[in-house]
């Protein structure tokens, strides 16, 4: 990923955590970290550019961002949403607005359902590590995305 990829991808997320989530990104640091559960949440997209964005973070950001957006807390449980989901709907506005800043408003593009899973520490701790990712603090949690894409 390049430098202007890493830029995009910032000033999107940035734009989408304020408007959409009322959460606040900034540049991350080493010595923010969080206790499991972690979620990868993970959607392909195609059109004029093909590919897939990641986004990794604590299950617990993922509970701020549903009572935020939902105005759910947690401790409601006659609710069938779950943190994750959170996530996921986060991961599809991203992924939309990054690809509108991209390619402009008037191609059309065909994005996946996102999809959500639990991943355990030793992947935590990978993808902390792995350079594709732009790692940002989002209200003081960390989170990691990735965008690989390909112009078709």
């Amino acid at each position: 990923m390049n430098q202007t990829d890493r830029t995009l991808i910032k000033k999107v997320l940035t734009d989408v955590a304020k408007e959409f989530a009322f959460m606040f990104a900034d540049d991350w640091s080493e010595q923010q970290d969080v206790m499991p559960p972690y979620i990868n949440a993970e959607m392909s997209f195609s059109g004029p550019y093909t590919g897939k964005a990641i986004m990794v973070t604590a299950e617990e950001l993922c509970k701020e961002m549903m009572s935020n957006v939902l105005g759910i807390d947690e401790e409601e449980t006659d609710i069938e949403v779950e943190p994750k989901d959170a996530l996921c709907e986060f991961l599809n506005i991203f992924c939309g607005n990054f690809l509108t800043s991209l390619a402009g408003t008037e191609p059309v593009f065909e994005l996946q359902p996102p999809s959500a899973d639990e991943i355990n520490e030793e992947q935590w701790e990978k993808i902390k590590q792995d350079e594709s990712f732009v790692k940002l603090s989002l209200d003081d949690y960390p989170l990691y995305i990735s965008v690989e894409y390909k112009k078709e």
